[in-house]
């Protein structure tokens, strides 16, 4: 779990901006969390017992940070086209 810390914090880091953005894609990476942790949940506990559960964590927190990562960079190169053309630089 302690591997889990540094996307977790990249993720906090990318929704407050996010959010400070104003964003309203963000509720998407909440589905993507849950729905990917319950699918692996599904698939790993059973051959792999309390190791396929942290890795499903594991592999559930890094999808998550993956989405709001290209989330964020996708939100800011239109916000940085829309400001150009807007201004006629």
């Amino acid at each position: 779990m302690a591997t889990a810390l540094v996307p977790l914090t990249i993720s906090a880091i990318f929704t407050a901006k996010l959010q400070s953005m104003e964003s309203t894609k963000i509720g998407f990476s909440a589905i993507i969390r849950i729905g990917s942790m319950l699918s692996l949940i599904v698939f790993l506990a059973e051959p792999y017992g309390l190791l396929g559960l942290g890795l499903a964590v594991l592999i559930s927190i890094l999808l998550n940070t993956g989405f709001i990562t290209l989330l964020y960079y996708k939100l800011e190169k239109s916000n940085r086209m829309g400001m150009v053309g807007n201004n006629g630089y």
